[in-house]
């Protein structure tokens, strides 16, 4: 008998951990299932669904496909062919304040004529949208800030239908996520509606670079989280609905969710929209200097370090006297190739590629000084420059004042 009271009290224990009720039946809900639901039901509302549309051009189709619109390729037409504005990008974003903006990934609203938002309470009316105004944007970490207003043609009663602004979403600090915390991320997969998909913390501070960016993303989070084409933007979540991060990328050979996706860490989001909202736009810290390939700098006898090619003019390494390559003509004989400097450390932290220099930088502010370790006919020299800010940033991204040799990259995509 106590034997028999003894595996009961096993079996109740063990149906209490797999979510059974006293009486052996199954629960309703377990605690996992509780929270899932929690974090959809409190925060779902403030994902935006992000239409960017380009220039309406006027279409003829060829080929005989859906509508006129053939496979064998569309042209634009000068005729009687409708206008057909076209969707370039869809993604997700978050509301950030009560004064009417959201956080979006850049690459989500980049080069678009106008951007629509809708959430849940705009239904499937399709006249039911906010306008979207770009704020500015930080390329290089793939952030961009909207402002949402009522679109201006709307009349008194149709702007009086239009549902209010959902509620900004809680923030939390990522610098205190860790390996094995549960995560949830919703956005708009496909153009789905609003989405919730859950993981754990895979991975932390990766480095994801990708073929359509020249500078790394860096601090990244990794989850095993779903995200596919649409993704972009929307937020990722923990178990009490704050804010950790935001969707950006998936690692995958085919394009489609592989298991692996990343975030950026709302720390690093924090810090590009606080200046986007002050300024505009993000300050990027920059010495001013070009670098040759890796491959080129070998075959000159390179071993390590970055070899200068060129220092801007004005900037904050050519103030220091930093050297780049040139030919220098001498009499009577062929100009000869005189070696620019070879940068070895920045700030005692050693340097072999570009990236060991993006990834000083990063942390780095405008103003700040820094120390660069430099080598030039065999002998080394320190020089202390104030970083300034870089005077022209390229749509992916990459300072064009700081040249790298290409890299062999991970199949990372955009969603």
């Amino acid at each position: 008998e106590e034997m028999k009271v003894g595996l009961r009290s096993r079996e109740i224990k063990m149906g209490v951990e797999h979510g059974m009720r006293g009486d052996g039946r199954v629960g309703e809900e377990d605690e996992e299932d509780t929270v899932a639901a929690r974090v959809y039901r409190e925060c779902s509302e403030s994902v935006l669904k992000v239409e960017a549309i380009c220039e309406a051009k006027r279409i003829l189709g060829r080929g005989g496909g859906v509508g006129g619109l053939g496979l064998g390729g569309d042209r634009e037409d000068g005729g009687n062919g409708a206008m057909m504005p076209t969707k370039v990008a869809s993604g997700s974003a978050f509301m950030w304040d009560s004064e009417g903006h959201a956080v979006t990934s850049a690459h989500v609203v980049a080069h678009a004529r106008e951007l629509r938002a809708t959430f849940a309470a705009c239904g499937a009316d399709d006249r039911l949208f906010y306008t979207a105004t770009l704020v500015g944007a930080d390329e290089h970490r793939d952030i961009a800030v909207l402002h949402l207003t009522p679109p201006a043609h709307l009349t008194a009663s149709q702007r009086a239908s239009l549902p209010p602004l959902p509620k900004p979403l809680p923030r939390r600090t990522s610098s205190q996520l860790r390996v094995g915390h549960r995560l949830f991320t919703l956005g708009h997969p496909f153009g789905f509606e609003t989405t919730l998909t859950c993981g754990i913390v895979s991975g932390l501070r990766r480095e994801l670079a990708t073929s359509s960016r020249a500078r790394p993303l860096f601090n990244v989070i990794q989850t095993d989280a779903a995200q596919n084409p649409g993704s972009s933007g929307g937020p990722v979540l923990d178990s009490k609905g704050r804010v950790a991060g935001m969707s950006c990328a998936i690692a995958s050979p085919s394009g489609a969710f592989a298991g692996i996706s990343f975030a950026l860490p709302i720390d690093t989001i924090e810090t590009a929209v606080s200046e986007i909202l002050q300024l505009g736009r993000v300050r990027v810290p920059y010495v001013g200097l070009a670098f040759a390939p890796e491959a080129l700098a070998h075959r000159l006898g390179i071993e390590s370090g970055l070899l200068v090619l060129h220092a801007r003019p004005g900037g904050p390494a050519a103030k220091v006297g930093v050297r780049g390559t040139m030919r220098v003509a001498s009499r009577g004989a062929e100009p000869r190739l005189q070696m620019g400097d070879v940068l070895v450390k920045v700030d005692r932290m050693a340097v072999s590629k570009v990236d060991d220099l993006y990834r000083q930088l990063e942390g780095k502010v405008v103003g700040e000084m820094v120390t660069l370790r430099l080598s030039r006919d065999g002998k080394t020299y320190d020089v202390t420059i104030q970083l300034e800010d870089a005077p022209k940033v390229s749509n992916d991204g990459s300072n064009h004042h700081i040249k790298f040799a290409p890299r062999a990259l991970l199949p990372h995509a955009r969603l």
